[in-house]
């Protein structure tokens, strides 16, 4: 139907760029890297009201930060799939969404921690 030398109804594939590909693998390994290491520390996190008294501490802190560590991971899982697909379907570049994911699941980290550490008053 079309011919070699006709104008394919399609437009020409961009090449995507081997350091894009590796970058977005590599990126893409760390970010569940990183999500699965937030569960585990998270879990350990709770250890900050052991030298609580009978009534020293905060705990009710410990669900909220639970929730915005998880809540990050399970955001940043979105971004990682939706952006990864977006950026392969569209032909843009990749490795952005999969360090958007790491950065969201560190920082939701970071901030349920600081959180936690309000916990125990000393």
């Amino acid at each position: 139907m079309y011919s070699s030398d006709s104008e394919t109804p399609f437009p020409p594939c961009r090449r995507r760029s081997v350091v894009d590909i590796v970058a977005a693998a590599v990126l893409a390994v760390l970010a569940v890297a990183a999500g699965w290491f937030s569960v585990v520390f998270s879990a350990l996190l709770v250890m900050v009201t052991d030298s609580c008294g009978y009534e020293d501490c905060n705990e009710g802190l410990l669900p909220v930060a639970y929730g915005i560590i998880w809540t990050g991971i399970l955001v940043a899982a979105i971004i990682l799939v939706v952006g990864t697909v977006w950026a392969v379907v569209s032909r843009h570049t990749v490795f952005w969404w999969p360090l958007i994911a790491i950065l969201t699941i560190v920082g939701t980290f970071v901030l349920g921690v600081a959180l936690i550490a309000q916990v125990n008053p000393s």
